[in-house]
Order: structure tokens, then sequence, then C-alpha cells
């Protein structure tokens, strides 16, 4: 009765939301009338805030608007970023493992700042490479990212997670990319792919674990732990950080995750506008915790509907691992 009584309050508050957020009613046809129709479909308040986003940023005004933005603030280039990261249970042996972490490279016309990654990195040493997913937006922008990837220096294991518009194409609640194709672009750049499995990484004593897209409740972290012998330093990477919301019994010592692009406008004083995420704000990008576990949060590389960055310029992160006493 209980449970009866709680998801019918839960269906009330997100049927007051889209009644909220929604356009009033337009006449057939009309853009107003199809995003109504799309919010109607939706069900959950992050889902109607992702369609209302993708509303504002395809509306010519706002196209216009950020067109004399670009032209007036040209986007900054891609930074190197470093951290150095304290790892309960890192092997020794390991103190200093590099890893070189890149996210939402979105490659796809119109989101150049992708193709400055392979010159910014070409005299980078790392360890091991983690991209943690959003590799394209549609499945037209594939031949883009197999040159893209084929222009990547590999000097060291290279492991990935997919994100959701992998598997979504951008601009739509529904429908789905060609997975296997991308996959099979990563494998033949050299990249492991990870769906919620382990691999042991960079000699004894350091699992890779990749969930599957969190965004999208792909993600089961519980699993991909299961074959990890314990007390194994674990290294996960998933495409969002609401993994954290979902931590399993076995904790990781390192979280890496993208998919904010910290926000990617934010405005001094208030933040980030949209992070599209369930953790808190201030996690929205760089090296924080979130009960007691580490986590770092990329900005990112790509855009997510506006071609525009505010206070949130596109990062690779190059990550220090040290032993946390």
């Amino acid at each position: 009765m209980v449970r009866r009584v709680a998801t019918r309050w839960q269906s009330m508050r997100l049927s007051e939301a889209k009644q909220r957020l929604a356009p009033p009613r337009a006449p057939h046809g009309t853009r107003h009338h199809r995003m109504r129709t799309e919010m109607e479909r939706v069900d959950s308040r992050d889902e109607a805030l992702r369609v209302i986003a993708r509303r504002v940023a395809s509306s010519p005004v706002t196209r216009a608007g950020i067109t004399l933005v670009r032209h007036v603030l040209p986007p900054a280039p891609v930074q190197l970023t470093r951290y150095d990261v304290a790892v309960l249970g890192l092997p020794r042996h390991l103190d200093g493992l590099r890893v070189l972490h890149l996210s939402d490279l979105h490659v796809h016309p119109g989101s150049d700042l992708a193709w400055q990654v392979p010159d910014l990195i070409a005299s980078v040493a790392y360890d091991l490479l983690c991209y943690t997913g959003d590799f394209i937006d549609v499945d037209d922008d594939l031949p883009a990212l197999s040159t893209l990837l084929a222009r990547m220096p590999r000097t060291g294991e290279a492991y990935a997670v997919l994100g959701n518009h992998d598997y979504i194409p951008f601009g739509r609640s529904h429908g789905s990319n060609d997975v296997a194709g991308l996959r099979s672009v990563l494998e033949q750049a050299g990249i492991a792919v990870l769906t919620n499995e382990a691999r042991a990484a960079a000699g004894d004593g350091l699992y890779i674990v990749g969930v599957d897209d969190p965004a999208t409740r792909r993600d089961n972290l519980e699993l991909a732990m299961l074959g990890v012998p314990h007390p194994a330093c674990t290294l996960v990477l998933a495409h969002s950080p609401d993994v954290m919301l979902r931590l399993s019994t076995r904790r990781p010592s390192l979280v890496l995750a993208g998919h904010t692009h910290g926000g990617q406008i934010r405005l001094p004083h208030v933040g980030p506008i949209l992070t599209l995420s369930q953790v808190p704000r201030h996690l929205a990008m760089g090296l924080g915790r979130y009960e007691e576990v580490p986590l770092f949060v990329s900005r990112g590389i790509g855009y997510s509907g506006l071609y525009l960055r505010l206070g949130s310029p596109a990062e690779v992160a190059l990550l220090t691992l040290r032993p946390a006493a």
C-alpha cells in the first residue's frame, strides 16, 4: 500500500513538472507542438530538462547568438591539466602511474576541439589512456572518429566505456546508434571497450573496471567488480558521475567520469548552468570525493547541444597516482 502511494505521488510530481516546463498549447505541426508532444512521452524530470535543452539549443535565435559570441570570443584551446591523486590501496610499485583521461570527444561537424587532441598529447608521457564515453553524436560521425583515433599516439594500454550519445543519436530521446560499428572502430584503434567488466592492467595489483553508461541506466558496478580479487586496487571508468549514486558494498579506489562538460557554461558566483547529473554540483568537474570515494570528473573535449563553452574550457587530464596513507 505504501509503495503504491509513493509511486502515485512520484507520478503526480512528474506530471506537475511537465506542466511547468512544457510550452503552452500550440497548433499541430508547430515547433512548440512537437516539443509538448515529446514532453508528454518522457518519464523523468531529468529527461524533461534534456528535451527543453535540445529545443533551446536548436532554435534559430540561439544558433544566431552563438555564432555571434563565437566570432567575438573564439573557443579557448584544449587544455592539458595535471593532478596528483592519492589512491587508497595503490601498490607501491605503481607509485607515479600516469593515467591520461579523455572524455566527451563529440566528434561531429562544428565540434572542432577534438582535432586538437592528437598534437596536444603527442609529447605527453603516460602509462594508461582512458576514455569515458560520448565519442560521437550520430552514426555519420564514425568515419571522422576513425580518422581522429588513427592520429592518436599508441604508447600505452587504452581502455574505454561508452556514453549516452554513443547509444542514442544526439537530439533524440529514442532510437539507437550503430554501437557495434562504434566498438569496432575503437577496437581497431587498439582501445579495449569495457561493458560492466574488469581487466587487469599495468602489471599486478590494478584493475580497470568499466561500467556501461549510467546516464541511460546501463551501469552495473556490482557486476563489473565481481571478477576483481580483494583487495586489488580498482580504477573505475564511467561516462556519468551518477555511477556514484549506485555504489556497491565493494568501493572503488578511484572513479573517472565525464558527461557534465563541467557545466559547459559556468557563470561567476553561479557555477554550472546545467550539469545533467544528480551528484552535487560542486562535483561537476575536477577532483572531489563522494561518500569517501575519490572521483575525477573531466570537463571533456567537445560540445553538447550548444557549440559554446564559457568558464569551462575543454581539457585532457593527466592524473599521476600516488599511494594514499
